[in-house]
């Protein structure tokens, strides 16, 4: 797991106010072809890998195939062009597991090397409330450097 990057998170952010020395830009996420295997990677982040279930919220930043099956001990091919990308990845607690994601976003500091990760919660006005954890990927060019500093805030 040379450069696996496991943050399990101390805080998480409902609402952060802004650093003003940043330039926050959108880093857009890669288009998801026929190639990479969009159902085994929702096998690996679901509540089905048992990675997962001696943390809690966590963020994964994986950079190669021996990386993701690190945490997946699956090895097929993903499908994933780790010289061209990196997979972010992880979970969190959610007040109710009918709550969906409706939006991930990933946002580059300029100048600083810092990150983050925008995951916007879709809440269920009508549900029972079933305390659970969502999950969650995404493919990203792999600028993202795997030492980088990545916050993770849920809104």
């Amino acid at each position: 797991m040379k450069n696996l990057m496991l943050a399990i998170l101390f805080i998480i952010c409902m609402d952060c106010n802004e650093d003003d020395s940043c330039n926050w830009e959108l880093i857009e996420s890669a288009p998801v072809n026929n190639t990479v295997n969009q159902n085994l990677l929702n096998e690996v982040f679901s509540n089905e890998n048992d990675y997962f279930k001696d943390f809690g919220d966590t963020l994964l930043i994986i950079s190669d195939e021996q990386e993701l099956f690190n945490i997946s001990n699956i090895e097929t091919d993903m499908g994933i062009d780790f010289e061209k990308y990196t997979l972010v990845g992880g979970k969190f607690r959610t007040s109710s597991i009918s709550n969906e994601i409706s939006t991930i976003a990933l946002y580059k500091c300029n100048p600083r090397s810092e990150y983050r990760l925008e995951v916007i919660v879709k809440q269920c006005t009508e549900c029972f409330a079933a305390i659970g954890n969502l999950y969650y990927w995404k493919i990203y060019p792999s600028s993202i450097d795997s030492k980088s500093n990545i916050l993770l805030t849920i809104k």
